[in-house]
């Protein structure tokens, strides 16, 4: 039941223990955040730590019946491998990282960053003319660090679209949502300001393909 990294994996228990195996009790379910054709997207808090998750929840009924069990097991290893850092280095921030993962008999658990700022599809719509150009250039330099991220793992997305370009948003006790500060790493050297509907994060690695 271990796992790699700061991940854990095991299945899922019928109580809650703290000490043992994570498992879909150590959960409380807030709402649902989205939902797909094999299940839907939690937003969840860690009972013991109360970290906040997203918990992709797939239903395995509908990955037979859809024959979508390669596809299932191979976006879970893809998030194990990006989401286990090189020596020395942190998780990238552009791209969703994997924090657990379990199953029980009806369902495989992912449990996943959670960007609740929406999709960058569902935030353009409040753009009808697109973002101001420094906003724009923004959100394209965080694309571009996630995308590297990808083909620094041999990890070819073959899926990057406004729908799987999701927006972080920071909690805050005196504003419940706001903007925050991303760091953009060497590659930039230095903190930007964040637009109100936050910073980006790549997700959906069911179609990627990794090379070795």
């Amino acid at each position: 039941t271990g796992g790699a990294g700061r991940m854990g994996c095991g299945a899922s228990s019928g109580g809650f223990a703290p000490d043992g195996p994570i498992g879909l009790s150590h959960f409380r379910i807030e709402r649902v955040v989205g939902e797909g054709g094999y299940g839907k997207v939690k937003y969840v808090i860690r009972k013991d730590t109360k970290g906040d998750y997203a918990m992709k929840c797939l239903d395995k009924h509908k990955l037979i019946e859809k024959q979508a069990v390669h596809m299932a097991l191979l976006e879970r290893a893809i998030l194990v491998d990006l989401s286990t850092p090189d020596p020395g280095r942190l998780p990238c921030t552009f791209v969703t990282n994997l924090h657990f993962s379990f199953a029980d008999t009806h369902f495989a658990y992912l449990v996943m960053d959670l960007a609740l700022g929406g999709t960058l599809k569902y935030q353009m719509r409040s753009h009808p003319r697109g973002y101001p150009e420094e906003h724009a250039r923004f959100y394209a330099a965080q694309i571009f660090l996630g995308l590297a991220h990808l083909h620094s793992k041999c990890i070819l997305y073959r899926d990057c679209k406004l729908d799987n370009i999701l927006l972080k948003v920071l909690h805050s006790k005196t504003r419940p949502w706001v903007a925050g500060r991303a760091w953009l790493g060497s590659h930039f050297g230095a903190w930007r300001d964040v637009q109100a509907d936050g910073f980006i994060m790549l997700s959906d690695f069911g179609a990627s393909e990794k090379f070795a």
